[in-house]
């Protein structure tokens, strides 16, 4: 017999001070399922039959029982209903706001000047800048888009000046760190990383990778790599910065991925006024484009899972983002059809912001997103052609 598993996923609507609650149970799935029972009480869900009891205890809040509405069975073996919240107790449950009055960016030229050359791998903490090589200037890379608004920075040549700032890279030279939304910029002077044939920079003792050789082309698109002394594009999430003293390792804790993901993804959303936005990163012939549609910046929840060893979990609630997503990875040597595409149409609307991510974190912030929609009881994973994905804050 199919051991017994039950999942639980609730959202807190604070404005309508409720709860949608979905249970999964694969005994739903048998023909003798009328046997299968859901009690709600003022803090638990409780899912049994005549054999087993599976409870759910929900924290800081507290439900009101004969508020339940919506009720329904799914196809896919779950319950889906809404209860009503007690709202005495929801004045102790506040979402995280992921709101600072700096940006990451700014967070980051901080933490670098005031650490210098204590950089160490986020996964495996090792050391990766040399020591006493300091940074004389730290400074935040403009948007991505700058050089598009070029022209109206200058209203005339001066003398025989004939440079194309359009074309234009912002690199750092020795003893500078520049700082952009999602990557530094630095000379490999400053670094004990590994660089491979191919342009990718990893770690020399975990060899995770964390960034890769920044490489300029000119007009004629020729190719300057800087061999003297590489520039190294390193992904502000793969590192960190603070003391190198274990008694003050508790500082800075490794970054969570999916946090750096919402922070930064909310940010952008901020700044631009968007709720839409198109994330892109290319890497040789590859092409990664994901259509993000920031639905909750800030949405509690509740999700957990019972087991026939495990009958009672105690749930406690998680802040995440919820988005709208959808993926393209494409071959760019091949021709593209004629066949216009939601990807074409969010490119060619105005109120949609695009930019640009390393390739190896497009393709991490998808991976985190896949993975938690799968997570997600299967009425909560599609809607309106777009996937449902979550990222959360804290765990």
């Amino acid at each position: 017999m199919e051991a017994t598993r039950t999942l639980l996923y609730s959202e807190i609507k604070e404005t309508l001070s409720s709860l949608n609650i979905t249970v999964f149970d694969n005994r739903l799935k048998r023909t003798n399922k009328e046997s299968v029972e859901v009690d709600v009480e003022k803090a638990t869900v409780t899912v049994f039959d005549d054999d087993t009891e599976t409870k759910f205890i929900l924290s800081d809040v507290e439900l009101v029982p004969l508020s339940c509405r919506g009720l329904k069975l799914s196809p896919f073996s779950e319950v889906n209903f809404t209860m009503q919240i007690d709202s005495s107790s929801w004045k102790t449950v506040k979402p995280l706001k992921f709101e600072s009055k700096q940006s990451y960016q700014e967070e980051m030229v901080e933490k670098i000047q005031l650490y210098q050359d204590k950089c160490f791998c986020a996964k495996c903490d090792q050391k990766i800048s040399r020591n006493h090589c300091f940074y004389k200037r730290v400074l935040p890379l403009p948007s991505e888009n700058w050089s598009s608004s070029v022209d109206m920075w200058f209203c005339h040549k001066h003398g025989n000046d004939d440079t194309d700032y359009k074309s234009l890279s912002l690199i750092p030279k020795s003893g500078e760190c520049f700082v952009g939304t999602s990557y530094l910029l630095v000379r490999s002077t400053h670094l004990l990383v590994r660089d491979s044939h191919n342009g990718t920079v990893t770690c020399p003792s975990c060899h995770i990778e964390i960034g890769a050789k920044f490489v300029e082309r000119n007009k004629l698109n020729e190719i300057n790599s800087y061999t003297d002394n590489p520039v190294y594009k390193i992904f502000s999430e793969s590192v960190q910065f603070h003391r190198d003293d274990n008694l003050y390792w508790n500082e800075s804790p490794i970054q969570n991925k999916e946090a750096f993901f919402a922070k930064m993804i909310n940010e952008q959303s901020h700044a631009y006024t968007s709720f839409r936005l198109i994330l892109s990163g290319e890497k040789e012939n590859k092409k990664i484009q994901c259509l993000i549609w920031l639905i909750d910046p800030n949405l509690l929840i509740f999700e957990g899972e019972a087991s026939s060893e495990k009958k009672e979990v105690k749930l406690k609630p998680l802040s995440v983002m919820k988005i709208l997503y959808k993926c393209d990875i494409s071959d760019t040597s091949r021709l593209k059809t004629g066949r216009s595409t939601v990807f074409d149409q969010w490119a060619s609307d105005n109120s949609v912001h695009g930019f640009h991510l390393p390739y190896i974190l497009c393709s991490s912030l998808i991976t985190c997103l896949i993975k938690n929609t799968k997570q997600l009881p299967k009425s909560h994973r599609c809607l309106n052609s777009f996937l449902v994905g979550i990222l959360h804050y804290n765990r």
